[in-house]
């Protein structure tokens, strides 16, 4: 895991470019790179600057990269989990690697196969690779959206880098919010791809890569990854979902596969030289990679999780009983409060506004995790790939009761159940009921494109604009074949089962396709390499998302349970473990913290009153002032969230000196 920086130029590099620039670019990704600092210009016309955090072949591996000879060259973030396979390949066909490091599979790669090393790689990655004898340049990130790349234009030229505080330090970016960015932020609270907070400047899609030839100094984004996984041609039989599928139990042919795929996945991700540890959270992801890395580790391993004082979301007694179990050494913070300082962090950590306050956790996790070991494997990604969240139980079953109803009462049903959600709901539990109701009267596309929205707050907004904009260009590359239902003759019903698998996938593919980049990943990268750890994450492991893809959904989630494989296979590794416990994730309590310690806020908002107008079109002031009195429309989960997103926006513009909005954005050009 490492901090990479390039900087093209097809006429040639400025001075600074070669030396003083370059530099202080690299070197604002100290953090991610503490081990080793190096640069290489490349025929005078592109730079390639590299931080290292050293984790296999310790004193080797340096960076740029080479091929066969000097004609390609290459800075790599991330790991090649299936690196010793592709070595193997490309030693039989005569190529000789200097290392023993995985990133120089992938010059060596390039000079073998081209760009269809890409479509090879597996792992978490970015890389900015150049090819001398062509002139060009190829960058890439990896399928799930691990790794980040962002990048912007200058005159004349191309910037790229691992985090945007590097691209900030060049005199040519300008400090100009994107309006489509921060409306979509009020949305989402986090900027999607392929935005930041900046306008003109962007994040390298999930499966894309960038190209950029000398002679054209133009770039050209391009998708090698399908943007959503083909349907299943040859799947296992599984028993039909039941509403309550807790005691029902999967073929064991199938949990067979499973633990083969997952035990797979863990073991190419516990190679390094470096000590490996885990983020233990107490939950069923989490657990059962420790289980695992038990079984396949004779050395000590160390666990480490948060405990927070809310009974309702603390899994830390769980987390100790597992560690106990299993026989870990385990490490246990207690985080509860969220002081108006802490505020500030967000976005001088992500340089941009982001209101996800549990980063604050994974970076005090990470800084502990530090004192012990370099590597840390974790469970982000198994509710996206195994179906976890209460949302796809939801869509199950909406799709169920769409299928019951007539068609013109489940429509009506969903009309009222949107009117009534933009009046507010009183309650937790009416908004979740008016939800249900909603996603009834909808088609899978268009439940799809609400569950990338967020049906609260600030509709009529630009904000609501924008985001309907993005699902629709989005719904329209990934849904493919999980539209095909969507035109049907009025009055035509496809089977019950053809139903769900429609609405699940689509919803499975929306959130893998932007919240776990855009938000958990994000999250998760910038906190952990602030304190210099790589974090692993592999649930995400390529072949084990191909696995879980091939898999009819009802093997995943029923209207009364989700995540039913990895529940049923974690109770056949660790009998009597969490496998059937409720799910529980750890978030701060934002709507209480604010109406206690309002003041700070009501001041912060006040000072920036009229910036946060010009940047967000909103009225923060009067937001908060609403929340506090108890408006029903304030009254969802996220209105709180909301408030923090834009306090966030507050604190960044202030930190980059940002007072102006532009709305240039290209949305239809931008999504690849």
């Amino acid at each position: 895991m490492c901090g990479i920086v390039s900087i093209v130029r097809p006429a040639g590099l400025r001075d600074a470019e070669r030396g003083s620039l370059l530099t202080a670019m690299r070197d604002a990704l100290a953090h991610r790179g503490p081990d080793d600092a190096t640069a290489e210009i490349v025929d005078g016309w592109a730079a390639l600057a590299f931080r290292r955090l050293s984790i296999i072949d310790l004193e080797g591996a340096r960076q740029p990269l080479h091929g066969e000879t000097d004609d390609v060259l290459c800075v790599f973030n991330g790991e090649i989990y299936n690196f010793q396979d592709l070595r193997a390949r490309l030693e039989a066909l005569g190529h000789r690697f200097t290392t023993r490091g995985d990133g120089e599979v992938i010059t060596h790669g390039y000079e073998q196969w081209g760009d269809a090393i890409l479509d090879r790689l597996e792992g978490m990655f970015s890389f900015v690779l150049v090819d001398r004898r062509r002139a060009r340049i190829l960058a890439a990130r990896d399928r799930a959206g691990i790794k980040p790349l962002f990048w912007t234009e200058i005159p004349g030229g191309l910037l790229l880098a691992s985090e945007l505080k590097a691209l900030l330090l060049h005199p040519e970016v300008r400090r100009v919010a994107s309006g489509p960015g921060l409306d979509l932020g009020l949305v989402r609270m986090h900027v999607p791809w392929p935005l930041t907070a900046f306008d003109g400047v962007y994040r390298l899609p999930p499966g894309a890569a960038l190209s950029f030839d000398r002679a054209s100094a133009a770039p050209l984004v391009r998708r090698f990854a399908p943007i959503a996984p083909a349907a299943p041609q040859r799947a296992p039989s599984v028993p039909p979902p039941a509403l309550d599928a807790s005691a029902s139990s999967a073929p064991p042919d199938l949990l067979d596969r499973a633990e083969h795929e997952v035990h797979r996945a863990v073991a190419r991700q516990m190679v390094a030289d470096v000590p490996v540890g885990a983020f233990l959270s107490g939950g069923i992801d989490s657990t059962l990679l420790v289980t695992l890395m038990r079984r396949l580790s004779g050395e000590p391993l160390h666990t480490f999780s948060i405990g927070v004082d809310r009974a309702d979301d603390d899994e830390s007694e769980v987390a100790r009983d597992t560690a106990s179990r299993l026989g870990t050494i385990h490490h246990e913070l207690r985080l509860d409060t969220l002081a108006f300082e802490d505020l500030a962090e967000l976005p001088a950590l992500y340089d941009e506004p982001f209101a996800e306050t549990s980063a604050l956790g994974v970076r005090a996790l990470s800084r502990a995790a530090r004192e012990h070991v370099k590597v840390v494997l974790t469970g982000d990604g198994g509710d996206e790939v195994f179906g976890g969240y209460d949302t796809y139980r939801m869509v199950a079953a909406s799709a169920l009761a769409r299928r019951a109803l007539p068609r013109s009462l489940a429509d009506r049903l969903g009309k009222a159940a949107l009117t009534a959600l933009g009046r507010g709901a009183p309650d937790e539990h009416t908004r979740r009921a008016l939800r249900l109701a909603a996603l009834v009267g909808m088609d899978a596309p268009a439940a799809h494109r609400s569950l990338l929205s967020t049906l609260a707050w600030c509709e009529g907004a630009p904000a609501l604009a924008a985001t309907e904009r993005l699902s629709e260009l989005v719904a329209a590359r990934a849904a493919g074949p999980l539209a095909a239902g969507a035109h049907a003759a009025p009055g035509a019903r496809s089977p019950l089962s053809a139903t769900l698998t429609e609405a699940l996938r689509a919803a499975l593919v929306a959130d893998r396709l932007e919240r776990l980049p855009g938000a958990m990943l994000t999250k998760v990268d910038i906190a952990s390499m602030s304190a210099s750890i790589e974090v692993r994450v592999p649930l995400l492991d390529d072949a084990l998302v191909r696995f879980a893809d091939a898999l009819p959904v009802s093997a995943l989630v029923s209207p009364g349970r989700g995540k039913l494989l990895t529940r049923r296979l974690l109770e056949r590794l660790l009998p009597g473990g969490p496998a059937w416990h409720k799910k529980r994730g750890f978030a701060l309590p934002i709507d209480a913290w604010i109406r206690s310690a309002h003041a700070p806020l009501e001041a912060l908002f006040h000072a920036h009153r009229r910036v946060l107008r010009d940047l967000t079109r909103v009225d923060a002031t009067a937001a908060l002032d609403d929340l506090l009195r108890g408006s029903p429309r304030y009254s969802a989960p996220t209105a709180g969230m909301r408030l923090l997103w834009l306090a966030t926006v507050a604190l960044w513009s202030d930190r980059h000196r940002v007072t102006q909005r532009s709305d240039s954005a290209d949305l239809d050009a931008l999504v690849v």
